[in-house]
C-alpha cells in the first residue's frame, strides 16, 4: 500500500506561509475586532459620540460603517506591504483578538452594566 498525500490550493498546512493580500485583510480583522470593542466602550460613555453617530444614521449602522472602513482601508494598506506569515501564525491572530474583542465588550458590560 502506498502513502499518499492530497494538498488543495485552499488548504493552509502549518508553517506554510500565505499571501499577503490573505495576511494583510487578517490583520486588518483583527484590528477591527479590537477597534469595535473600543468603539462600542468610547459611545456608550461620552453621550456626545454616540450623539454624533445618531446624526449620521442609526448609531449602530454607523458604528458598523466605521469598523468596515477600518477593516477594509488597514486591509488594502497591509495588503501592499507584500508581507506574508505563516497560516498557524494568522490564525492565532485571528482567534486571539476575536476572543480578546469579545471579552472586552461583556467584561464592559458586566462592570459598567
Amino acid at each position: 500500500m502506498t502513502n499518499t498525500t492530497t494538498t488543495t490550493n485552499t488548504a493552509v498546512h502549518d508553517g506554510e506561509m500565505v499571501n499577503a493580500k490573505i495576511t494583510g485583510y487578517g490583520k486588518a480583522y483583527s484590528i477591527a475586532v479590537i477597534f469595535n470593542a473600543l468603539l462600542l466602550m468610547l459611545k456608550e460613555s461620552v453621550p456626545g459620540v454616540q450623539d454624533f453617530m445618531k446624526a449620521l444614521g442609526h448609531h449602530w449602522i454607523t458604528h458598523g460603517a466605521f469598523v468596515l472602513i477600518v477593516f477594509v482601508g488597514l486591509g488594502m494598506y497591509f495588503s501592499k506591504s507584500g508581507k506574508e506569515m505563516s497560516g498557524s501564525s494568522l490564525v492565532n491572530w485571528i482567534v486571539g483578538s476575536t476572543i480578546l474583542g469579545g471579552l472586552m465588550i461583556v467584561g464592559w458590560f458586566v462592570i459598567v452594566g
